[in-house]
């Protein structure tokens, strides 16, 4: 997977989730996909949305501007995943 791509695709699966979250309505293709996005949307606070996704397009920054565009996205995902347990 493209580093570049992958970052896009996670900001915009926290977009669709924060949308879902305020909205009580999921943009997805099939039934399956919806009700897994309204999961999420119920399972995640608001902040935690946002600081998810403050660290993604931070990240998708990097990534774009690194000499080694993997090896930011994989310091970005760490970064994030850390963050998740943070209060």
């Amino acid at each position: 997977v493209e580093p570049l791509a992958l970052m896009r695709a996670l900001m915009d699966l926290v977009h669709r989730i924060t949308v879902a979250q305020v909205g009580g309505e999921a943009d997805a293709p099939g039934a399956e996909a919806r009700a897994e996005l309204l999961d999420w949307a119920q399972r995640l606070s608001a902040p935690q949305l946002h600081r998810l996704w403050q660290l993604l397009l931070k990240g998708h920054e990097e990534v774009r501007e690194a000499p080694d565009p993997l090896a930011a996205a994989r310091m970005a995902l760490l970064r994030a995943l850390h963050a998740a347990d943070l209060p």
